[in-house]
């Protein structure tokens, strides 16, 4: 179990609870990209909000079954449209972007298995045969630029539609470190989350993190390039195999950057807390744990998943000291309970909820309050609607007052447990039933500590969809988006140029939403699921549309944004302050809204802004969001 920050969309915890259970990976997938040595098209967080699908033999595509988790993304199959570009001589067509601007960059190199190398032109484009029905791995490198890969097949054959390709530019990370050891010899290690690899745009698989590093010279100074530009990076110092640092909070670098930074081992603080119990008197011997303060995204209630820097227990008085903490953001918490301990009774259990407090630079001691409160659970177990129990279901509790998602999954008997979580209201919800033939009902609002609770799976609506061309009506491959009218429900699925099955979904009205590889869009607006064996088809056409490139920056670390046309939410995605991402959108006025959580009112309703643009054939319209410091 886990507190996850929101980020508007709850396919997220599905997403996580596969990955836990260390299934699905492609390993054919995962060795040509750790052969990518930070290989990239563009930069961006491996955690995906997504729910893809796999491709069966017949190019069908869709959901693992019950229990089963899969490596999302499709392989072309060996078929008829591949196999007659190539006895056509059919030609993949690219063009290369700076991510920036998106200005032709050219010169680029582009290399491809089994054939010559080629060059970008001054427009960025170029040309690559297809040399069978098997796609190919390419790469792109420019000297400014981050190593690149993307996937040759048969989805960019129109020389006007062709795949567009964004590079960012790299950074660099230098700086000099104090108070190292001298016999000692130290380097600084970069980690970031792996880059996607695409095809037509969409999504094929994560490569793993990356890492890199710099000796530190005698002289405590050290240079890191190349290093990727927009993504969050976390840093240690090294020494002898142990971290004499590790920082609390992450680096984010732009494009172009020279970060100069002056750091020092030698200012450690002294951390003094102060524990209360739910009365109001000294929590003694109570066992802490004192996080590094990037946890903070997973929400504020710990749970044994966390790895602790350090690790005290209160005197008598309520009181533990944690010593040489270096400056930062930190949490400290109530250790949990884990697998094998003694549960104390359930009135004495408490809420491991963290507190959050900073070290500044300088200072010597530091003192935090920590306020436990009564630990509650929630529990209940997860029925089909014959009263069969469903078991590996993903279950979610999201609070009214504590900043996170808590999450959970049936044993064999459909059974589940939320928490020890502090005393309050829970929306408890299933993003996937995972069950063939039902989907999951509506969420619930309970009280923590309320009875058991049934959440009974409802008989489910299943479609297929195809994308075909609005100008010639032949199929498409691309990405399909369903924006439940009702609710927040959001899926989508990507594949090939046969239809798409959405199995297992909740029956209601909803906007089909369909993106293809070439960036051709269109909608289906306002259509009835309803509940049945036979799934019902639909086409999607799909026509020329434009782009819309949202940035955002402002005190708070994230925001949600929801792009719309039209009253169609053609994307939902989040931001990291300082970053940027480009969206295929229909033309004509496009709006974006942003959301961000305010700093420490978790009850009070998100801050929202919403920007307009004009969005005309063959250009990308530019919505930016700056908040001030103090806004």
């Amino acid at each position: 179990m886990r507190w996850l920050a929101p980020v508007g969309l709850l396919l997220i915890a599905a997403l996580a609870w596969l990955l836990i259970r260390g299934e699905g990976r492609d390993p054919g997938a995962s060795g040509a990209a750790a052969a990518a040595t930070g290989a990239a098209l563009e930069a961006g967080p491996s955690a995906s909000t997504e729910l893809r699908a796999s491709s069966a033999a017949d190019g069908r595509v869709g959901m693992a079954p019950a229990g089963e988790a899969r490596a999302f993304g499709t392989e072309m199959q060996p078929g008829a449209s591949a196999a007659l570009a190539a006895e056509q001589g059919q030609r993949f067509h690219g063009q290369v972007l700076a991510a920036e601007d998106d200005r032709p960059l050219a010169d680029v190199e582009v290399a491809c298995p089994n054939q010559p190398s080629v060059r970008s032109d001054a427009e960025g484009r170029f040309s690559l045969g297809l040399a069978g029905p098997k796609a190919e791995i390419a790469s792109l490198r420019h000297p400014d630029r981050e190593l690149s890969r993307f996937r040759v097949d048969a989805s960019a054959l129109d020389p006007a539609l062709p795949l567009r390709l964004r590079l960012r530019r790299t950074a660099i990370l230098a700086g000099r470190i104090a108070g190292l050891e001298a016999q000692a010899p130290a380097r600084v290690v970069v980690t970031f989350a792996g880059y996607q690899l695409t095809s037509g745009g969409q999504t094929l698989f994560d490569l793993d993190t990356i890492e890199r590093e710099a000796a530190v010279a005698p002289d405590g100074t050290f240079e890191l390039a190349p290093l990727p530009s927009e993504v969050p990076l976390a840093i240690q110092v090294l020494s002898g195999g142990r971290a004499l640092v590790s920082f609390a909070e992450e680096f984010v670098l732009a494009g172009g950057e020279r970060r100069q930074v002056a750091w020092s081992l030698t200012q450690r603080a002294q951390v003094r807390v102060h524990a209360t119990d739910p009365s109001g008197a000294p929590a003694g011997q109570l066992p802490l744990e004192l996080f590094s303060g990037s946890d903070s995204t997973w929400g504020t209630l710990t749970s044994p998943e966390w790895d602790a820097v350090q690790e005290r227990s209160t005197d008598l008085a309520g009181m533990a000291v944690f010593d040489q903490v270096r400056p930062g953001r930190w949490l400290v918490a109530p250790k949990p309970p884990g697998p094998g301990d003694v549960s104390p009774a359930p009135e004495q259990e408490l809420a491991c909820r963290a507190v959050a407090f900073e070290v500044p630079p300088g200072a010597s001691e530091v003192d935090v309050q920590l306020e436990t409160q009564p630990g509650l659970w929630i529990c209940g177990r997860v029925l089909t609607g014959l009263r069969e129990p469903v078991h590996h279901a993903p279950v979610n509790a999201l609070s009214r007052s504590e900043d996170g998602l808590l999450f959970a999954v049936t044993d064999p008997q459909g059974n589940f447990s939320l928490g020890p979580v502090p005393p309050g209201r829970y929306q408890i919800s299933m993003t996937v039933a995972f069950k063939p033939g039902w989907c999951a009902p509506e969420p619930v609002e309970v009280e923590a500590g309320a009875p058991e609770l049934e959440l009974i799976l409802l008989p489910s609506a299943s479609i297929q969809v195809r994308l075909i061309d609005g100008q010639t009506g032949d199929p498409v491959a691309g990405e399909v988006r369903l924006q439940r009218l009702d609710s927040q429900g959001y899926q989508s699925m990507s594949g090939g140029h046969k239809s798409l099955s959405f199995p297992s979904i909740q029956p209601g009205r909803y906007h089909l939403i369909g993106v293809s590889s070439g960036g051709l869009v269109g909608c289906l607006r306002d259509v009835e699921l309803v509940s049945g064996a036979t799934p019902a088809s639909f086409d999607i056409p799909v026509n020329p549309g434009g782009e819309v490139r949202v940035r955002y920056e402002g005190p708070q670390e994230h925001a949600s944004i929801c792009v719309m046309h039209a009253g169609v939410h053609f994307a939902r995605d989040g931001l990291r302050s300082g970053t940027s991402d480009v969206f295929p959108v229909p033309l004509g006025d496009v709006t974006v809204r942003f959301e961000r959580r305010p700093d420490g009112l978790r009850d009070a309703p998100p801050l929202a802004h919403e920007a307009t643009a004009l969005v005309v054939a063959g250009t990308t319209a530019e919505i930016d969001h700056v908040v001030p410091a103090d806004g």
